[in-house]
């Protein structure tokens, strides 16, 4: 087995056995070329989240149209816009189902080391990277009360990758801090904040269809259920 396969194994083994959590899309290994752009869509779907702090349970669809920007071969910058819905059952009662409204996102992404390079160590790429999400879906009335709540993801990560022709596997590690924010219409106006960090891991691939147009899938997982798929087009 070649040394970068075998330490994207274990990297992945070690963190299957630990307790792991909260993570959004790493945007994957596929960078545009320098100057140019990478425009797409993305789904992303969050399966299960536990929180402790509120204490419950999030779900969470999101659906973006995405753009990267390259201005130099090493270096893109990514944006996301679309939107999202959240459900969140506390741990006392009944879920609530907020509607699909405004979600966005930002973040950029750095080529550590180049695979195509013959220096590059373990001929593997590296890359770190930024990203941050925002899910504002709309309010709902329970019984006469006015339900608000917005959620907030902030994750840097490490990306491990080797390419194989078209296909592009990856495996990342991250640490992820995700806000949830709600607020009542009761008299006294409740605001309810909680905030819960981990680190984490996310495994992928990216799919590469002649010279401009990628798929890429990603899966979160233990603690957390999630996964995205995307289809972009370089230009």
């Amino acid at each position: 087995m070649k040394p970068a396969t075998t330490i994207t194994f274990l990297v992945v083994l070690f963190l299957s056995t630990t307790s792991i959590s909260y993570a959004m899309p790493t945007d994957g290994v596929i960078f545009p070329r320098k100057g140019e752009w990478k425009l797409g869509a993305e789904v992303n779907f969050l399966l299960k989240k536990e929180m402790k702090r509120p204490k419950g349970k999030v779900r969470s669809r999101q659906y973006f149209s995405t753009l990267s920007f390259a201005p130099v071969s090493w270096f893109t910058l990514d944006f996301r816009l679309g939107c999202g819905d959240i459900e969140f059952a506390a741990f006392d009662a009944d879920a609530i189902n907020y509607n699909t409204a405004f979600a966005g996102g930002y973040g950029f992404r750095v080529k550590l080391t180049d695979s195509q390079r013959a220096d590059t160590v373990l001929g593997a790429d590296i890359i770190w990277g930024f990203q941050h999400i925002s899910v504002h879906p709309d309010p709902r009335h329970v019984n006469g009360v006015k339900n608000e709540i917005c959620m907030d993801d902030w994750q840097t990560s490490l990306i491990c990758a080797r390419k194989f022709g078209w296909f592009y596997p990856y495996a990342a590690v991250k640490y992820s801090k995700v806000t949830l924010t709600r607020t009542t219409s009761q008299i006294d106006k409740r605001k309810m904040a909680g905030s819960v960090d981990r680190v984490g891991m996310a495994a992928g691939a990216d799919f590469i269809f002649g010279e401009n147009i990628t798929a890429g899938i990603e899966g979160r997982f233990f603690d957390e259920s999630a996964v995205n798929v995307d289809l972009s087009y370089k230009f």
